[in-house]
């Protein structure tokens, strides 16, 4: 961060110095400021980590600057634990050295995390190749109900094939580990900790929550990937929260040609989110909170008048009359060029905690802008 300011800082002095863009500056009646903008920013209070037998209270801390809370969960059961019974696990000739105390390191941390772990069936490859693990990977059928593969490096290739097959192929829930993080024995623990829980949440555990006030609120989250390869054709992924802790997910995936209809599926998924929020508590939310992504600037007006009415439409069939639930749509940019530095009397520039908001100054305020 600091090294950044000082560039930026340099950067707009030879700029600010030089002749031709000083006489240019003057035909405008522009001037740049040779000093980077002070902003007043917040931020937000400490959220405590919910596991199995705590109050919003008694939580583990969430630590702000690292932005960790391994180390305080380790020895606390998750949310909603649960039993994961049949399981297989692929491994290479050159790490079967690392099996068994990898394995060893699994049990001793799920039992404490209230995560049954049986013993899995194993697999031992003659080689590392792609074809090796995705043939290995295509003979691992139900009713196995989650496969480890562990890899000797961060092969994307192969990460990806892996997981292709998993997808789409032979729908299973599937954890890559590469067998470097398994070498050293002090962190071992640390990693099982992870994979453990990374596992039992693919199979439908709640490791932990955060206290959420407002209650019959349904959280909705939709992205757009738009792959080059189909001529134009996008996917939207849509998923909304089924619990008051927001620890349970109902999820869609549909294509689409046009913006229209893109518009028309995110309507028909917020549908069948809502159906399913029924199903699952007998009532509909009061509140539906939308986080809208993969919206360019140009796409704003169309998202505006098209996309919210389409909602705004799909919510009025579906509830009874006079019973619309309160709506609130925000437009999410991760692609942002702004650049912010916190800083405290004469210490250098750093990089702001978790938490920090930036909402004067630099925001619009007819947008309800803020970063975040």
């Amino acid at each position: 961060p600091a090294d950044r300011a000082r560039n930026l800082k340099q950067f707009i002095q030879k700029v600010t110095s030089n002749e031709k863009v000083i006489e240019e500056q003057q035909r405008w009646q522009l001037e740049f400021d040779k000093n980077l903008v002070r902003v007043k920013g917040r931020v937000l209070p400490c959220e405590r980590i919910i596991m199995q037998g705590d109050t919003p209270d008694t939580g583990a801390q969430f630590e702000q600057k690292s932005g960790d809370f391994g180390r305080q969960i380790r020895s606390k059961r998750l949310f909603k634990g649960l039993s994961v019974n049949k399981w297989h696990i692929i491994y290479t000739k050159r790490d079967e050295g690392l099996l068994q105390e990898f394995l060893n390191g699994l049990k001793k941390v799920s039992t404490p995390l209230g995560v049954n772990l049986l013993r899995p069936s194993q697999e031992c490859l003659p080689d590392d190749r792609i074809g090796t693990f995705v043939r290995a990977c295509q003979q691992t059928v139900a009713p196995m109900e989650l496969v480890v593969c562990i890899v000797p490096n961060n092969n994307k290739e192969r990460y990806d094939a892996i997981k292709k097959i998993h997808y789409c192929e032979n729908p299973m829930s599937s954890q890559v580990v590469v067998g470097k993080t398994l070498t050293k024995k002090q962190g071992l623990l640390s990693v099982c900790t992870k994979v453990v829980i990374q596992m039992a949440t693919k199979l439908g555990a709640e490791p932990w929550v955060l206290k959420i006030p407002p209650k019959s609120i349904m959280i909705v989250g939709y992205d757009t990937y738009h792959d080059s390869s189909q001529k134009g054709r996008s996917v939207g992924a849509f998923v909304c929260s089924m619990n008051e802790h927001m620890s349970s997910w109902f999820s869609r995936v549909a294509y689409h040609d046009t913006s229209e209809e893109m518009s028309a599926n995110f309507a028909i998924n917020i549908q069948e989110g809502i159906k399913r929020y029924f199903e699952v508590n007998r009532q509909f939310p009061k509140r539906v909170l939308i986080y809208r992504d993969g919206v360019g600037d140009g796409m704003i007006q169309h998202v505006f008048e098209y996309e919210l009415k389409a909602v705004q439409s799909g919510l009025k069939k579906m509830y009874p009359e006079g019973e619309i639930p309160q709506l609130a749509f925000v437009i999410v940019t991760k692609r942002v060029n702004a650049r912010f530095f916190t800083q405290e009397g004469n210490t250098p520039p750093d990089n702001p905690i978790p938490g920090t908001i930036v909402d004067t100054t630099v925001t619009r305020a007819c947008r309800y802008d803020f970063y975040l």
